[in-house]
């Protein structure tokens, strides 16, 4: 299919000169230094070719690569700055360079009526009406290889039918995904998915040992490529003037593993001294979705709403094998329904603020209402303030994240609570836009907290710059 894909993207190229085709792209070169040590946290070029023409009245064809320089050397085996002596002869470790299919598809319009439109190839289908974290968009696997782009995806093979009646009123979209894709994961969030095996481990008892904390060996049990492991979705949209409203249903494996099973030998199972052959291993699980959202435009602000209902299916567990026999299990995410919401408004304040405030109940790699994975509360506020005919910016951006509101209510003292269970992200940035093309950006975020999400970023306050270019 990989092959088919890139064939395509290779024929639309070189099929330019039989249809016109616009060709765009953007170009950025981002870096972040950490504060404390100064460590580049981010040191990258990455950007996009796109190519889309309009083959016939009613089919268009869209494809898009993607191209990142990571500006440091990369080992192959270890996928840090640590290389065999081999891979010093080897470009792509020394100078690696990421080239992918951003996407690539065909859309038919009116394929046998007026309104019934039809979507197939790679392609990014976003769903819900929030624009920083929305629990509904699940058709696409996360993209978490810039770990401070929330919520970005990554595009998939799929069939996306829509049908929309001539009064625009009511619409229908019908998706199918053969494989239901994995996130790409970051050094943080692997370190968040490791943090299920030290609660296992607690529960056995094992944590205590004074070698466990290294050593291991790491596994992912991927989805096998099998029609079983496919997903389903369906919308449902209803638009009058000012309000837009939908509801929709997903099936799909959640794209973020959980740790499915941990196994090591010790000397003595009665009085263990010491690990050995420690492994663990990550897997995925199937899962059912019910979302509703809902977008309001009150002229002064646009008010956006989103929720969904999540449901496991069945007990998610982890095994521990202790010399090969299992010993114990431990519920990796309960088969409990649990719901994840956002609500929130942006506003066009007038003398160029804009200022946009979303509450959410559980990020995107949380799930369930127990456990180390369980849904945490955030409110992110963003404001703006644009002067010299927009091509001056200057933003302001608050992260405030408490491990769980519910439990903070309940709490004997409220602040104690969120003091020791909340955290925050603050940070600062200047845009200049000398020209609609051109976009040089500075700024700084600093990080703090204890025992919640975002504490665990707490060490990398740092400060970034970038320049974009736009074709």
């Amino acid at each position: 299919m990989k092959k088919l894909l890139a064939l395509f993207a290779c024929l639309f190229i070189l099929g330019g000169p039989v249809f016109s085709v616009d060709v765009g792209g953007t170009f950025t070169a981002d870096g972040r230094v950490a504060l404390e040590d100064g460590d580049f946290l981010f040191d990258q070029v990455y950007g996009k070719l796109t190519f889309e023409g309009q083959v016939s009245d009613h089919l268009l064809a869209s494809t898009a690569l993607s191209l990142r320089l990571f500006n440091n050397p990369i080992g192959g085996a270890s996928h840090s700055n640590v290389l065999g002596v081999d891979e010093l002869s080897l470009l792509y470790s020394v100078e690696p360079l990421e080239i992918g299919l951003d996407r690539a598809y065909f859309t038919y319009s009116d394929l046998f009526a007026p309104g019934l439109d039809l979507t197939v190839g790679k392609q990014r289908i976003p769903w819900g009406v929030s624009d920083t974290l929305n629990p509904t968009d699940l058709l696409n696997p996360l993209d978490f290889s810039d770990p401070f782009a929330f919520g970005k995806k990554s595009a998939s093979l799929a069939a996306l039918l829509t049908y929309t009646v001539p009064s625009d009123i009511f619409s229908i979209q019908l998706v199918y995904e053969p494989y239901s894709h994995p996130a790409r994961l970051n050094a943080l969030m692997l370190d968040a998915v490791r943090a299920n095996m030290d609660s296992v481990l607690a529960v056995t008892g094992f944590n205590l040992l004074p070698d466990n904390s290294g050593g291991w060996t790491e596994t992912a049990d991927t989805p096998e490529f099998n029609i079983k492991n496919s997903l389903y979705a369906a919308k449902l949209s209803f638009s009058v003037p000012r309000l837009d409203i939908s509801a929709n249903f997903v099936s799909r494996l959640n794209d973020i593993p959980y740790v499915k099973s941990i196994s090591f030998t010790v000397d003595d199972p009665m009085s263990p001294t010491s690990l050995e052959g420690k492994a663990y291993t990550f897997a995925y699980y199937r899962e059912y979705e019910c979302g509703l959202d809902a977008a309001w435009d009150l002229g002064f602000m646009v008010l956006r709403a989103e929720g969904a209902l999540f449901f496991p299916e069945g007990d998610i567990e982890t095994t521990t094998y202790l010399n090969a026999m299992p010993t114990a299990t431990a519920t990796a995410v309960s088969a409990d329904p649990y719901v994840k919401y956002t609500v929130g408004f942006d506003s066009d304040l007038g003398a160029g603020f804009y200022l946009n405030v979303q509450y959410n109940h559980g990020f995107f790699n949380e799930r369930g209402n127990d456990g180390p994975e369980r849904l945490q509360d955030y409110l992110v506020v963003r404001l703006e303030l644009s002067v010299l005919d927009d091509t001056l910016k200057f933003g302001l951006t608050g992260l405030g994240n408490v491990n769980n509101v519910y439990d903070a209510f309940g709490a004997s003292d409220f602040f104690t609570y969120i003091v020791d269970n909340g955290g925050y992200m603050g940070g600062f940035d200047i845009e200049y836009k000398p020209s609609v093309s051109v976009s040089l950006k500075a700024g700084v975020m600093l990080f703090d907290g204890n025992n919640c999400s975002i504490a665990r970023m707490k060490d990398n306050d740092l400060v970034f710059a970038s320049f974009e270019y736009h074709f």
